[in-house]
């Protein structure tokens, strides 16, 4: 059975569709009535490959019970106006069934079919990306004025720095006593006693100009994902 279109009007399309956050707009059972085209890009889908479908299709398959419990909770409670939580790690689940933090914000719609749920949908990368920059420099400050020992506290910004930018390993070294080299003192993400103790020459790298000159490189990530300074 078709859904009715609760945005037909073509202007009012033309100004969600320019919109930098995504709409997407549901009936009162959970079927999607509506998706701007930011929202569709995102999700990676055709806006209408998703109209008649449940929202939950796009939440991710493990919140999926999760989420109709808040539908139906958020449904009892009149459909209060909720504005974006800072505060929430909520993610969109793609057709390639990647997935993407963001927020959202949802309030009460009267179209002709009757009220529906609009909700807006914020890409939240970047302020996921800052919040956890700051928890970890909180972690490491509060571990560094607790005096924890220096070992612990190397590992601690090793498996910090790792996830902040997603790598497969982190190192942290210091200079060797001739500083032509430097030495691997702590490694996260492989196993730690195939690489501490490893010398590697400082000419030629990023991390040995830090070393030498004290001043820390801006890294280009250019074509082809070379670097270049």
């Amino acid at each position: 059975m078709a859904i009715p279109e609760p945005i037909s009007d073509p202007a009012r399309r033309s100004v969600f569709d320019s919109l930098p956050d995504g709409i997407v707009i549901v009936d009162l059972n959970g079927a999607i009535t509506y998706v701007n085209r930011q929202l569709a890009d995102w999700a990676g889908y055709e806006p209408e490959e998703l109209i008649g479908h449940s929202i939950e299709e796009l939440v991710p398959e493990d919140l999926g019970v999760q989420h109709r419990s808040h539908r139906a909770s958020y449904l009892a409670h009149g459909l209060p106006t909720r504005a974006m939580g800072s505060n929430l790690r909520t993610r969109l689940r793609t057709k390639q069934q990647d997935e993407m933090p963001v927020d959202i914000a949802l309030r009460p719609v009267e179209t002709e079919e009757g009220r529906q749920v609009l909700a807006a949908v914020r890409d939240a990368t970047e302020r996921i990306r800052a919040q956890d920059r700051i928890e970890a420099l909180l972690e490491v400050s509060q571990h560094i004025l607790a005096n924890d020992p220096t070992d612990e506290v190397l590992a601690l910004i090793a498996r910090r720095a790792r996830h902040l930018v997603d790598a497969d390993v982190a190192l942290v070294s210091v200079p060797s006593e001739v500083r032509t080299e430097k030495v691997v003192e702590v490694a996260d993400g492989q196993p730690e006693d195939e690489l501490r103790g490893r010398r590697l020459p400082v000419d030629g790298r990023f991390s040995g100009q830090v070393l030498l000159t004290g001043r820390s490189p801006v890294i280009r990530v250019g074509a082809g994902g070379r670097c270049s300074e």
